[in-house]
C-alpha cells in the first residue's frame, strides 16, 4: 500500500510528465522545420562561387568550374547571383 501511496503524488509523476511534455514539444518545432523545407527555403539567397583554376585533362585545358556555372548559373552570371573568380596563379 506505500508503494501505491508514493506513486499517487504529484513530486513523483510531475517531473517524468513535465520532462516529456517539454520533448514533445521541441520535436514538434523541430519536426515542422524539416517535414517540408521548401517552405522555409522560398526566399533564401544562394550563391555560386567559381574558384576553379582548371587543370588539364588527355592534354586539354578543362574547366570544370565554369561548366558549373553554365549549367547551374548561367545567364544569371550577369545579374549578379553567380561570382567567378579565377584563383589562377593567386595561390
Amino acid at each position: 500500500m506505500n508503494t501505491l501511496r508514493v506513486l499517487a503524488s504529484p513530486r513523483v509523476w510531475l517531473p517524468p510528465v513535465g520532462t516529456v511534455a517539454v520533448l514533445a514539444l521541441i520535436f514538434f518545432a523541430y519536426l515542422s522545420a524539416v517535414a517540408s523545407p521548401e517552405e522555409n527555403l522560398k526566399d533564401l539567397p544562394v550563391a555560386l562561387v567559381n574558384e576553379d583554376r582548371g587543370g588539364e585533362l588527355g592534354g586539354k585545358q578543362v574547366e570544370l568550374g565554369d561548366q558549373v556555372v553554365e549549367r547551374r548559373g548561367g545567364s544569371q552570371a550577369a545579374s549578379g547571383d553567380v561570382r567567378t573568380d579565377h584563383a589562377r596563379g593567386n595561390r
